[in-house]
């Protein structure tokens, strides 16, 4: 007979993979998610587009450092990622600066996909 302990962690365990499993079935479902959507003036544009930038290349150098620390090597993935944002940083930092009418409005459509995928 098992004990109360080993009970609980087991109908825990099964609840937590019931949740996996409705998470990743729904997600199959719904996984698209509209991060940004709006019309904004060219400087509040301009610091939404370099702060989703910025938030995602530090995620990305912090887990090149974090694998470094681990195994002693980079990570060429979250590398190669980086130079690709920085990159992409400049291109829309050159499209903002060559809009010339302070008044025009930028439009921002960000949207994200998520999909579950088997490792």
């Amino acid at each position: 007979m098992p004990s109360p302990r080993l009970k609980a962690y087991l109908h825990l365990q099964l609840k937590l993979e019931n949740h996996l499993d409705m998470t990743a079935q729904s997600m199959e479902s719904n996984n698209k998610f509209s991060l940004v959507k709006e019309a904004y003036p060219l400087e509040e544009a301009r610091e939404l587009l370099m702060s989703l930038l910025t938030g995602t290349t530090r995620f990305y150098s912090l887990n090149n450092l974090r694998t470094w620390e681990r195994t002693g090597e980079k990570d060429q993935t979250s590398e190669k990622r980086v130079k690709e944002l920085i990159k992409l940083r400049e291109n829309i930092l050159e499209m903002l600066n060559g809009v010339e009418e302070k008044d025009l409005s930028i439009e921002i459509n960000a949207e994200v996909k998520v999909t579950a995928k088997s490792k």
